[in-house]
């Protein structure tokens, strides 16, 4: 399940980097998951049909649709006490996602934040009801100051297929007892929790291999399995003998139906429950009311510790090789990782393959592999695409730590304006009507001690920038052999500022630049195999202002084809 999210989180992220904000006004549909608690909410589908339904009523076209979704950490068993601690559960993510009591920053969920960063003055916003903007904000999390925000960008917001009046007072009004009553339910929530702590309620609590849970009186406690228990006790007691772990896990297996490995054992000895505690919030270990019978005392657990960390390491593992597109080369069918792999005379600098072939092949012309280098007329994969590194030494020779910087600083002062936009609506507001002082005085304190974080940010990271050295006494590459002579953690960084990836094809290379300007490298067919190309030429211009790259295909004739060519780089193919 964890996987499976996480794989349609990836996919949302790659659809929102394809979005384009059209040149007129861009109309914005959005949706959100309930809480779990409410039955009669309608599903993600739903509200965005309703949109649908209402955007053909008004005669518009929908330009984005985005959605966000509640994910949980936690699996429950089903039964009424976990069912509670469930919404328990929903209750905390509720407020510590609104109020970032954490760490005090502004929270929003993905979806409604992707919109927030690409609205304009002027944009549509539809919803099926006015309460999805719940706990997905980029401004302070007040109802009514999200509001006033769309209010200031004059961003139209039609609810349910009907215009939504944000000035309306008795809309402020009714937003701000909304806010203050989810407000007092989440303390509630919270108060709940920690009295559950008090009485030893464990929320999340999982099934203990060797016990058997249940609940007496509304105290949650384990009571050994007798067959189950006699097995943590002889894993234990082996242990301790002296015996390994993949000796005990051929004994249990031996003796059992099912096979056991190492991983399941070392489950069982780190588990501090089997001695009767658990660890708190801090790391440290209290006693665990739970547990009605340990299989140990906390002395001999702890000198299974000691066991361990004695023959941990046993000897420095190999680090092996770094390749440099490591994270960068991709399928570019299925979009899975190629990894580097050693062939049979264990050359692995020379083929990458792709981790989902088994199943890519089945409904794409993926072929697992970019190449195998197999003979010596050619450069390889890391040779044809490292010449792009060089990139990175153009003109002002500027170092990474320069760009991380200016990245930063971008995100800062991008982060400063929305915190002073939202400061400047609510004190609009306050000038219009003065007596929702009490409501917005506090996203008006945090906004504006934000508003001071923020800027003291700005300033120490200009301060580094400034501090950096200048283009005179940067480090500067003019040639391919001196690119080829810097250490390979220093290529890796340059790769990963200059390419944000390179997807393999069947029959070309598409190489995405750090601008999202695409180069597409085709591949010469020879035989049954398509080759990678060679690298012919690869050297700065005179004034070092221009990189030229030279690519030739095997057999080539004299026919020549530009691939790519700005001012600072000019890509080239033989043919």
């Amino acid at each position: 399940m964890k996987s499976k999210k996480n794989i349609i989180r990836m996919q949302r992220e790659e659809e929102r980097k394809l979005f384009f904000h059209p040149q007129g006004t861009a109309v914005f549909s959005f949706a959100r998951q309930s809480s779990g608690d409410e039955s009669d909410s309608a599903s993600i589908a739903d509200q965005l049909e309703a949109n649908r339904k209402s955007a053909q009523m008004l005669g518009l076209h929908i330009d984005w649709e985005d959605w966000d979704a509640n994910i949980t950490g936690y699996s429950y068993p089903d039964t009424k006490f976990f069912r509670e601690c469930y919404k328990l559960d929903l209750a905390l993510q509720q407020y510590f996602s609104t109020h970032a009591a954490t760490n005090r920053q502004p929270v929003f969920r993905e979806g409604l934040g992707f919109i927030f960063r690409n609205i304009k003055k002027g944009d549509i916003f539809l919803l099926d009801t006015a309460t999805r903007l719940v706990r997905a904000t980029i401004i302070p999390t007040n109802e009514s100051n999200i509001w006033n925000w769309l209010e200031s960008m004059e961003v139209k917001t039609y609810v349910g297929g009907k215009l939504y009046n944000p000035r309306d007072i008795g809309v402020k009004i009714i937003s701000a007892v909304e806010t203050q009553s989810k407000e007092e339910k989440a303390k509630n929530a919270v108060r709940g929790l920690v009295s559950a702590r008090n009485k030893g309620v464990m929320i999340g609590f999982h099934r203990l291999y060797g016990y058997i849970f249940s609940k007496v009186r509304g105290q949650q406690v384990l009571t050994p399995q007798k067959h189950e228990f006699a097995v943590v006790r002889k894993v234990f007691q082996d242990f301790l003998a002296g015996k390994g772990k993949n000796e005990i896990c051929r004994e249990l297996s031996a003796n059992g139906r099912k096979t056991v490995k190492p991983a399941r054992i070392n489950m069982i000895l780190n588990n501090p429950k089997y001695c009767g505690f658990m660890p708190d919030s801090k790391g440290e270990l209290i006693p665990c009311p739970a547990v009605v019978k340990p299989v140990l005392s906390r002395a001999e657990w702890e000198k299974v510790q000691m066991l361990q960390q004695k023959y941990y390491p046993r000897k420095e593992k190999f680090k092996g090789r770094k390749y440099l597109l490591c994270g960068l080369a991709r399928c570019g069918y299925c979009g899975g990782i190629m990894k580097p792999q050693a062939n049979r005379k264990g050359r692995a600098d020379k083929y990458y393959i792709c981790q989902r072939h088994a199943e890519c092949l089945q409904v794409t012309p993926c072929r697992g592999s970019a190449l195998i280098d197999t003979t010596e007329r050619q450069f390889g994969l890391e040779t044809l695409i490292a010449p792009f590194g060089m990139l990175y030494f153009l003109h002002t020779g500027v170092s990474f730590e320069r760009i991380k910087l200016e990245t930063q600083l971008r995100e800062k002062r991008t982060a400063l304006e929305n915190v002073s936009r939202v400061l400047d609506s609510i004190r609009k507001t306050l000038e219009r009507n003065f007596m929702l002082f009490e409501t917005v005085k506090g996203p008006l304190e945090n906004a504006g001690r934000q508003q001071a974080v923020l800027q003291r940010e700005v300033k120490m990271l200009e301060k580094e920038a400034d501090a950096l050295p200048g283009s005179g006494s940067a480090e500067r590459v003019a040639t391919f052999g001196e690119w080829a002579k810097l250490p390979m953690e220093r290529r890796q960084k340059i790769m990963r500022e200059v390419l944000r990836k390179v997807a393999i094809f069947e029959d070309r290379y598409e190489l995405e630049l750090y601008n999202r300007d695409i180069i597409s490298i085709p591949k010469m067919l020879t035989g049954k195999r398509f080759f990678n190309p060679e690298l012919r030429l690869a050297e700065f211009n005179e004034n070092q202002s221009q990189l030229r790259v030279l690519l030739r295909a095997h057999s080539a004739g004299k026919s020549r084809v530009t691939l790519y060519k700005t001012a600072e780089l000019s890509v080239d193919y033989e043919f």
